[in-house]
């Protein structure tokens, strides 16, 4: 375990309000994984906004996520763009697991933030996406919040999950009302 990990798992063990940033991938799945393995202990539900859910990223958080979803965790997942969501792992897990829900953004650019909230408390928002500039948390009363407004906000204006030419019918697993 590297001395980032290190500290990612101190603060979210001990819910440490530390601001801890990364420009990354793997820093970035390192928070993320912990974030899930959070959730789980917590049981506090997951809420992500991705602009694309980049499939060697997301593909990579699979595991975690399903050991989170068969935990009981719920997962909310707004995609700003279903462009890229054939064959994606993790796209078809939310779908298709009674936990999980997915949708896209409809008339969306991909603009606005990138983030991964747990509870009310625990988040990494991507400031930079084209640098990937992140800041996570797993204790703070400020910025988490404000995120949970915007997945909420955003979630309103969501449509079903699109694969290519097919159109997943919204169901208990897309259903993105929680």
């Amino acid at each position: 375990m590297d001395s980032f990990e290190r500290i990612v798992r101190d603060c979210a063990k001990n819910n440490r309000s530390t601001v801890i940033e990364n420009a990354s991938q793997e820093h970035a799945l390192i928070l993320i994984r912990v974030l899930f393995e959070t959730a789980m202990r917590h049981k506090e539900e997951v809420r992500i906004v991705s602009g694309s859910l980049l499939k060697p990223f997301y593909e990579k958080l699979v595991d975690t996520a399903r050991k989170a979803l068969d935990s009981g965790v719920r997962f909310s997942v707004l995609v700003r763009t279903g462009k890229q969501l054939e064959g994606n792992g993790f796209a078809d897990l939310m779908a298709e697991h009674s936990n999980g829900s997915i949708a896209t953004l409809e008339d969306d650019d991909k603009k606005g933030p990138h983030f991964v909230v747990v509870g009310d408390r625990r988040y990494r928002v991507e400031m930079d996406d084209e640098r990937k500039i992140a800041m996570a948390s797993f204790n703070d009363d400020t910025i988490a919040p404000l995120l949970l407004k915007l997945h909420d906000g955003l979630t309103k204006k969501a449509g079903p999950v699109r694969y290519g030419d097919d159109t997943v019918v919204p169901s208990k697993a897309t259903c993105v009302a929680i």
